[in-house]
């Protein structure tokens, strides 16, 4: 990916049994690499409640020191697993630290049927009316997966400005379903609409699927489904006309500026 050109990694980092100081070795290997970074710890209830607050701890410790420019290839988001892993308590404390440090939530969020299921048996709600009831989601949030999401919780995103990542190949391989991306607005980027990251390849990807899924052709203008631009840096890959035919096919340019992703301030 970084020799592709990739100039900055979303990482939903998890290590339950290492969780204090996860994401500085994890931004500190990227930044080696000159890559730029947007990572959390992904908190979570399935590993007992120290870990949780261990989560929640380490989210918190990582905002500061990146929103102070400790790390300027780095910035940092709270980090939440889905819905079906977080008590009240834990999102509460989620939805409180991103708020009281100016970033946004990065959750799963209905990958599987199973997260709608178990939001709707204990609380009564859809997981996004959950999440927003919760005061958890907003424009800052990053929402992954969105596969079954039903529409009533598709303008619940729209209204909050949230982005949603689209993972063709994750939710393939887990066999979980196809999010219903066209329904999200994600060719119009703007105000009242979902914003969409997708990468190229993915982005073929859902095309593809998209096109199994319905039984046909005529479903092919989700291929040109616009990607959001989600860096807003020069690319730290070229390719270049005088690379030997047996070299190296890109050569690795180090950035030399700040972080700078498309995410609202």
């Amino acid at each position: 990916a970084l020799l592709a050109g990739t100039t900055t990694l979303i990482d939903h980092h998890v290590s339950p049994g290492a969780v204090d100081g996860s994401l500085d070795i994890v931004a500190d290997a990227l930044g080696e690499l000159g890559l730029r970074s947007l990572l959390c710890y992904e908190t979570s209830d399935r590993d007992g409640p120290a870990i949780a607050r261990g989560g929640i701890a380490e989210n918190a410790r990582f905002v500061a020191a990146t929103t102070s420019g400790a790390r300027p290839l780095a910035r940092g988001m709270v980090g939440a697993h889905a819905s079906f892993t977080l008590s009240e308590e834990t999102l509460g404390a989620c939805a409180e630290l991103a708020r009281e440090g100016g970033v946004g939530l990065h959750v799963h969020v209905a990958e599987d049927a199973a997260d709608e299921r178990d939001a709707e048996a204990r609380f009564g709600l859809r997981v996004t009316q959950r999440l927003a009831a919760a005061g958890a989601i907003d424009r800052r949030s990053l929402l992954a997966h969105g596969v079954h999401l039903d529409p009533a919780e598709i303008e619940i995103v729209r209204s909050v400005g949230a982005t949603v990542v689209h993972n063709a190949r994750s939710n393939m391989n887990n066999a979980v379903g196809r999010a219903p991306l066209a329904a999200f607005g994600a060719r119009v980027r703007g105000r009242g609409h979902a914003r969409a990251i997708l990468a190229r390849a993915p982005l073929r990807l859902a095309a593809h699927s998209t096109v199994l899924a319905q039984g046909g052709p005529g479903t092919r203008h989700a291929g040109r489904t616009r990607a959001g631009a989600a860096v807003r840096c020069g690319p730290i890959a070229r390719r270049s006309a005088r690379t030997p035919a047996r070299g190296p096919l890109f050569r690795f340019r180090p950035p030399n500026r700040q972080c700078s992703l498309d995410l609202p301030p």
